[in-house]
């Protein structure tokens, strides 16, 4: 079960901690040992990202949407799920070509194992933050959150190898830490290799 942080632009205190992400991405992610190693993979962005699927909203509407994505974290967080679903949806139809909240609610369909209905949300969220693959995202730090996102639910929830790792080459070319790791052929064979050695050396099936 692969799970990533639900980010949200929202200053709000409700959204995770990166201390809060690493924990998760270190029991749900096979790739990462310890959270110390999590939180050195993490993306970090100090600068404001631009946001171009917002580029239409009244600064009121995105103060509100943004709002609402906090609220709607924070509900996850505290497994309400059913709560979360609903703020996020609200912050949908509020601003319904803004990538954001799709990705969010995505997670929390993932987390009720509804995994057709997260990724549905996550191709509105790559439809709309990545419009035009061949160029520049609108929204880059969603977009390769919703590539990696929907990367590993297609290979390992929903049965599509190859466009998993498509998706998941997308996301690290757009600077996603652990997709990047997911998709290095060098990981791939010292893990096959040491397979092997444990094998051979100790008898065990690794």
């Amino acid at each position: 079960f692969f799970l990533f942080l639900m980010e949200s632009d929202s200053a709000a205190p409700c959204s995770l901690s990166a201390h809060d992400s690493a924990v998760l991405q270190y029991l749900f992610n096979p790739l990462i040992q310890s959270p110390n190693q999590a939180e050195s993979c993490e993306d970090k962005e100090t600068s404001v990202t631009k946001e171009e699927d917002a580029a239409a909203l009244d600064p009121d509407t995105v103060a509100t949407v943004k709002l609402l994505e906090g609220q709607g974290v924070h509900a996850a967080r505290n497994r309400n799920y059913q709560e979360a679903i609903r703020l996020l949806s609200e912050a949908i139809e509020m601003a319904p070509e803004y990538s954001s909240p799709y990705n969010n609610r995505a997670q929390v369909y993932r987390l009720l194992r509804e995994y057709e209905k997260s990724k549905v949300d996550l191709d509105q969220a790559i439809q709309y933050s990545d419009p035009k693959p061949n160029e520049e995202p609108a929204n880059t730090r969603v977009a390769k959150l919703a590539y990696a996102q929907r990367g590993f639910l297609l290979k390992g929830f929903l049965d599509d190898e190859e466009h998993g790792q498509l998706d998941l080459q997308r996301a690290a070319a757009l600077g996603h830490s652990l997709a990047s790791l997911e998709t290095n052929p060098f990981r791939t064979l010292c893990g096959e290799m040491v397979s092997i050695m444990m094998k051979e050396q100790c008898g065990i099936d690794a």
